[in-house]
């Protein structure tokens, strides 16, 4: 990524620069519409409108907890992207039933190697 230290940008991940005015018209969009349930039964069906939303929700949290955990911003930021890597590969076999989502996402965000 390239971001000026000690600033997150989830505009990078998602291949955009992300404005305040569009940044928050996202996530007022996003608040708005589907639950996480929903929005990741979609990301399972391979709808990336749907994990752009999930990114656009969960990605500022997710790095804010590996940060917290890792002390180490880029490092942190690799973790947030192999999170959000997970949650395209395994949305598929997510059980909505089992844990919320928000807590399997900073669950996997305070290991530095989520995929384990």
């Amino acid at each position: 990524m390239t971001a000026v230290a000690g600033t997150f940008e989830p505009g990078i991940i998602l291949g955009r620069s992300a404005s305040p005015a569009t940044a928050g018209y996202a996530r007022a969009m996003t608040d708005a519409a589907e639950s996480d349930e929903e929005l990741m039964a979609r990301t399972g069906r391979g709808d990336r409108l749907a994990y752009a939303r999930l990114l656009e929700r969960h990605l500022t949290r997710v790095h804010a907890v590996a940060r917290r955990f890792l002390f180490d911003a880029a490092e942190a930021e690799d973790v947030a992207q192999e999170v959000f890597l997970r949650v395209w590969t395994q949305a598929p076999r997510w059980a909505p039933e089992g844990a919320r989502l928000t807590t399997w996402l900073c669950t996997m965000g305070r290991s530095p190697n989520p995929s384990n």
